[in-house]
């Protein structure tokens, strides 16, 4: 019998509605099929499990996976529960203190930044009020992408945080948002002159360029880009430790496979996309299935909203 027909017309592994379980399995996975779910049966009843997935960075590895926020933005438009997301998300930003998890609170960041990207002014209002300094980073969470979102609006608003949260005991200030904003309309110097015209209103900002006088070189600028690499292996090659069995075994499955791809493992790169804690791990199976001309036609149609070619950072 000829495997590669047999590999192709393969079953899909789940069946639609999905249940509680297998739906937020899928959210975790960043699976497709939680859209296909939606379009077909709508999220009632699911809905918990979208503000959670939303709260929450339930990435197996975050910092290494793909950024998800923009996905889960993606799914909550499809989902027509965009306002809940968003009220969910501002409400968790504007209660969060310096105990709270940075890789979550970058997370519900990402996924409001996406939902104003997409038009909501409510999201953007969201993003302003819920400002943080990350005093152990020394940054403004999400302050590059803010700027280029809202523009002028967030320089100030940036400003006004820095002049309420830092003193004269606080060596390093956050700065690099005024270069962001100078680069964004391309005028240097055009973020000093906004802050001194905004000094005269805000002791805040007044606060903030005096103590920008005062201070040496170098100023710290924060991280604008949260893209994790192409692989779940930490720099230098080095393994990532994963106590998870299933990621370690079909991440060895996966491994053998891409050093010698072969027809006769498909079925098994077929259970690494479908079960796999790890999205790198899901999109590499998927990945050597296409070279193969093994993708079933159930995934051809899954990979289509899958995290990594909808919405991932």
């Amino acid at each position: 019998m000829d495997e590669r027909e047999d590999i192709s017309v393969l079953p899909a592994p789940f069946s639609l509605p999905l249940d509680r379980f297998a739906f937020a399995a899928a959210l975790r996975r960043g699976q497709g099929r939680v859209f296909i779910q939606v379009q077909r049966h709508g999220v009632v009843g699911y809905e918990d499990l979208l503000v959670a997935a939303a709260l929450e960075d339930q990435s197996f590895r975050p910092g290494l996976e793909p950024a998800r926020g923009p996905w889960i933005a993606e799914l909550a438009l499809a989902a027509d529960r965009s306002e809940m997301i968003e009220d969910a998300c501002g409400s968790a930003n504007a209660g969060e203190d310096q105990s709270s998890a940075a890789v979550d609170a970058r997370h519900r960041r990402r996924v409001l930044a996406a939902l104003a990207r997409s038009g909501s002014q409510r999201a953007l209002d969201y993003l302003i009020e819920g400002l943080r300094l990350d005093r152990g980073e020394a940054e403004i969470l999400g302050a590059a992408e803010l700027v280029d979102l809202a523009g002028a609006r967030a320089v100030v608003a940036i400003a006004e945080l820095l002049g309420h949260e830092l003193g004269p005991e606080d060596r390093v200030w956050p700065t690099g948002f005024e270069r962001r904003f100078d680069r964004l309309i391309e005028q240097e110097g055009a973020a000093r002159r906004l802050l001194l015209e905004a000094a005269t209103t805000s002791p805040a900002v007044a606060t903030y360029l005096r103590h920008q006088a005062q201070q040496p070189r170098p100023r710290l600028e924060p991280a604008a880009g949260d893209d994790g690499p192409a692989d779940c292996r930490e720099p230098g090659g080095a393994v990532v430790a994963a106590e998870d069995g299933r990621h370690r075994s079909f991440r060895d499955r996966i491994d053998l496979q891409r050093q010698s791809p072969h027809a006769a493992g498909a079925t098994g790169l077929v259970a690494a996309y479908d079960q796999s804690p790890c999205s790198i791990c899901r999109r590499t199976a998927a990945e050597i299935l296409g070279r193969l001309g093994l993708v079933p036609d159930w995934m051809v149609e899954e990979l289509v909203y899958d995290l990594h070619n909808l919405g991932g950072d």
